[in-house]
């Protein structure tokens, strides 16, 4: 891959990732909360930043959702990504898509997740 096309790949990550975490923004915005489908938002936006910076660095992206694996995989990489505490994040992005017994994440839970995700979208801003 061209540094060009590299540098492509990089901003159209980025690029959805800031979509999801518009998206999540607007729906906190609106009358209506949807708390799963935030928090599927913010998971979705977390672990593609983190594919970004993936991408950026030269490394294979996997087609995982768990922010704890790629985590750990970016940690090995630049020990910044440690600061970053997910919590139960990964499981929105498939256990809340479907029926579940699982209790809904709590206003408390979004606004924090609100704040970790906007933290990692501008570690990641600095290194680009």
């Amino acid at each position: 891959m061209s540094d060009k096309e590299k540098s492509i790949e990089v901003l159209e990550w980025k690029q959805k990732a800031d979509e999801d975490f518009t998206a999540c923004n607007t729906l906190l915005e609106s009358d209506f909360i949807l708390e799963t489908i935030i928090c599927f938002h913010f998971q979705q936006a977390a672990e593609k930043y983190l594919k970004t910076f993936f991408i950026l660095n030269g490394v294979e992206i996997e087609k995982i959702h768990n922010l704890e694996v790629l985590q750990n995989m970016a940690i090995k990489m630049n020990s910044d990504f440690g600061r970053y505490d997910f919590k139960n994040l990964t499981d929105y992005s498939v256990q809340f898509r479907y029926p579940t017994t699982l209790p809904l994440p709590t206003m408390a839970e979004i606004d924090y997740f609100k704040k970790v995700i906007a933290d990692l979208k501008a570690h990641i801003e600095e290194l680009l």
